[in-house]
């Protein structure tokens, strides 16, 4: 009967005399290794950025976790009041990940088991909520340094983002050009602007949109808000507005479809007959444009 081996990710047996490092290339041992990556420090440096990785022994975290020892421990109060933090909280969903503490559980026990300006280490970090709390909510002079380090590089990554301060000339320059492309695509349904410009975009606060009925007198297809408007009634023959037939067996009001094609499911579809009927704008800016013309461009674009 065979024996079964274990492979490695490069194919090698588990427990043979040659090491396999993760550019590749083999070693006859671990010392020889680690002798190969410092010799060659170039060939390790591009791994190093934030959130940084290390080919071996981190360099850093020792000899700053050891200048920033302190003895000052605080005292923890029994009377303190129980834990309690929010999950539905803006920075704890803006990115997903398993087994997520909320900022405000780790904070607390920050404050607990330490004192401001010391440092917390955390080796198995996740998506960083501990580092978060080690600054998020706290005054500057109550902040503490944080170590953190995941073996994941998304986790890395997650918990460099969360603890990183941002690039406001970045992140403005990437909201403007959100913007524009969403006027671009989208906005004749939220407003309009002559040059393309957001500041001089007349923004829409509402529309009103109403299905369009037929009536069953007259036959005539109008927008349900204009027989409402006309208290309930055909503004052509004074017909009542109900779904219901009547008692002469005639059909009631319906509503009027339509056959549009959708590019999404590349084929035609039957949908309800919608009409504009009225936009409100923030700043009146273009008068010489009608609901007409705005409803054309609507439904255009929906097609």
């Amino acid at each position: 009967m065979g024996v079964k081996r274990q492979i490695d990710l490069f194919g090698r047996l588990v427990g043979s005399t040659h090491i396999v490092d993760i550019f590749g290339r083999e070693h006859q041992s671990i010392d020889e290794m680690l002798g190969y990556w410092n010799d060659n420090s170039d060939l390790a440096s591009d791994l190093e950025y934030p959130p940084h990785f290390f080919l071996r022994a981190n360099p850093v975290a020792t000899d700053f976790a050891t200048s920033q020892m302190d003895e000052v421990a605080r005292i923890i109060n029994p009377s303190e009041a129980i834990i309690s933090a929010d999950r539905n909280s803006s920075i704890y969903r803006l990115f997903n990940y398993h087994t997520k503490v909320p900022p405000e559980i780790a904070r607390a026990f920050i404050e607990t088991y330490s004192s401001p300006g010391q440092v917390i280490l955390d080796p198995f970090c996740g998506s960083g909520m501990l580092g978060l709390g080690a600054h998020h909510g706290l005054n500057p002079e109550q902040h503490r340094k944080a170590i953190l380090s995941d073996l994941s590089p998304a986790a890395a990554h997650l918990a460099w983002a969360y603890n990183s301060r941002p690039r406001k000339d970045m992140l403005n320059d990437e909201r403007e050009r959100i913007l524009r492309t969403l006027v671009d695509r989208v906005g004749v349904l939220y407003g309009s602007s002559p040059d393309g410009s957001i500041s001089k975009t007349a923004r829409w606060g509402y529309q009103v949109w109403s299905d369009v009925v037929k009536c069953p007198s007259c036959s005539e297809e109008l927008a349900y808000f204009e027989v409402e408007e006309n208290g309930e009634t055909c503004p052509n023959c004074s017909e009542q507005f109900s779904w219901k037939e009547t008692k002469d067996g005639l059909k009631g009001w319906e509503r009027v479809r339509e056959t549009i094609a959708d590019p999404l499911l590349c084929s035609n579809i039957e949908a309800v007959r919608q009409q504009l009927c009225h936009t409100w704008y923030s700043k009146k800016m273009y008068s010489d444009r009608v609901d007409v013309e705005l409803e054309e461009e609507c439904q255009q674009l929906a097609r």
